[in-house]
């Protein structure tokens, strides 16, 4: 958990200095701010715009660069300490098992991360309003506590698959395959 968490913070800059860097190219051309590569902007928004402006409404990319890796590795250690048995007393080799935990141990973090990562951000920035009354006001985790104490949770899971799960797990599966 310590090393999530302390990678955590730097994770997020960079993420947010790569969406910089792309949503910059979209702005018509006075708008630009010249952003040559996602490096670029890491280097030069803590200067133009202040060292806030790289975790300003970060709450989903934390939940993400943090909480995800957390649960997979605790995943992945708990399913090896309980599979150990099948190669250490049988006949198993270690490899089958150790890319098994991986994979489970990955989509359950992906899992875990999901609704607060993706589907608070998109409550908060693409849900349409009503009545002109926003809801959330623009926080990230007034989203994330709708979310967290709904009673069906599984509405906040349109497009796991496909648009979040095969994006995240080479992050996480690689971290996992050590085959301790």
């Amino acid at each position: 958990m310590a090393a999530a968490l302390a990678s955590s913070p730097l994770s997020i800059a960079v993420d947010m200095a790569s969406r910089a860097y792309y949503a910059d190219k979209t702005f018509p051309k006075e708008l630009q701010k010249g952003y040559k590569s996602f490096w670029d902007a890491f280097k030069r928004i803590p200067f133009e715009e202040g060292p806030y402006y790289l975790f300003k409404n970060t709450f989903p990319l934390f939940i993400k660069h943090s909480i995800g890796p957390f649960t997979a590795f605790f995943c992945y250690d708990w399913l090896i300490d309980k599979f150990s048995v099948l190669w250490r007393v049988g006949s198993m080799p270690v490899l089958p098992i150790a890319l098994f935990t991986a994979g489970f141990s990955t989509f359950i973090a992906a899992a875990f991360t999901y609704p607060f990562a993706v589907t608070a951000r998109e409550m908060v920035d693409i849900w349409p309003k009503k009545n002109g009354i926003d809801y959330f006001g623009g926080n990230y985790r007034k989203a994330a506590i709708y979310i967290w104490f709904s009673q069906n949770i599984l509405y906040f899971y349109p497009g796991f698959i496909k648009r979040y799960f095969w994006q995240i797990a080479p992050q996480y599966t690689i971290h996992n395959e050590d085959g301790s």
